[in-house]
C-alpha cells in the first residue's frame, strides 16, 4: 500500500473515531454540542438540526428526522461527493484539491444552503 493511501486511510480513521465518539456521547448521555450561532442570534443556522436528524434516523423516526433539518440529506450528498473528489485528487496528484469540480455544483449547493438558511428562519422550520 503506498504512502498516499495510508495517509488518506488515517485521515478517514480519525474522522470516523471522532464521529463515533460524538455519537456515543450524544446517544449514550444525551449531550450534544450547542449551535453557537443560534445561541448568539436566536436564529437557526443551516446545520441546526443535523444531530437531531441523526438521532431520529437511528431510532427509525424518519419523518421527525427530516423535520429536524430538511437540508441534511443534500448536505451529506455534497460532503460525500467532496470527500470522494478530494480523495481521488490526492491519490492521483499527491496534493489536496478542495476546489470541487464541476464548479457549478458548488454554486448550486451554496444557493441551496443560503436559501435554506433564510427560508427556515422566515418560515420557522
Amino acid at each position: 500500500m503506498n504512502e498516499r493511501v495510508k495517509k488518506l486511510l488515517l485521515v478517514y480513521a480519525v474522522i470516523a473515531a471522532v464521529l463515533g465518539a460524538y455519537a456515543v456521547i450524544v446517544l449514550g448521555f444525551n449531550i450534544s454540542l450547542p449551535c453557537i450561532f443560534r445561541k448568539i442570534t436566536g436564529l437557526k443556522c443551516p446545520g441546526c438540526g443535523n444531530t437531531g436528524f441523526v438521532i431520529n434516523a437511528f431510532h427509525f423516526r424518519f419523518v421527525e428526522a427530516l423535520r429536524s433539518n430538511y437540508m441534511f440529506i443534500p448536505e451529506m450528498l455534497y460532503v460525500g461527493y467532496a470527500a470522494v473528489y478530494a480523495s481521488a485528487a490526492y491519490l492521483r496528484t499527491g496534493k489536496a484539491d478542495f476546489m470541487i469540480k464541476p464548479g457549478w455544483l458548488n454554486i448550486v449547493f451554496l444557493v441551496m444552503f443560503l436559501g435554506w438558511w433564510v427560508i427556515r428562519n422566515i418560515a420557522g422550520l
